[in-house]
Order: C-alpha cells, then structure tokens, then sequence
C-alpha cells in the first residue's frame, strides 16, 4: 500500500496567526511585523 498524498496537515503556527490577522482587517505591514515578533519569538525560546 502506498501512502495517500492527500493526506492534510493541521496549518502551522505563523499561518494560523497570519490567517487571523487577515480575518481582523489588519494591514498587511502589521501582519509582517506580527510574523516577524512570532518568530523571533520562537527561535528566542527554541
């Protein structure tokens, strides 16, 4: 059997956010910059 490429994954954490933040009408210079804290972030905290 092989496996089934259709197969979804759950939307990561920046595309979740950047998501939201699209569904709040924020520009999109905030959402970068919402991104951008988000990942630095997470690279501080591993």
């Amino acid at each position: 059997m092989s496996a089934n490429p259709k197969i979804s994954r759950p939307p990561k954490l920046l595309d979740r956010l950047r998501r939201k933040i699209r569904l709040l009408h924020y520009s999109k210079l905030t959402e970068d910059a919402y991104a951008d804290w988000a990942t630095k972030f997470i690279l501080f905290h591993g």
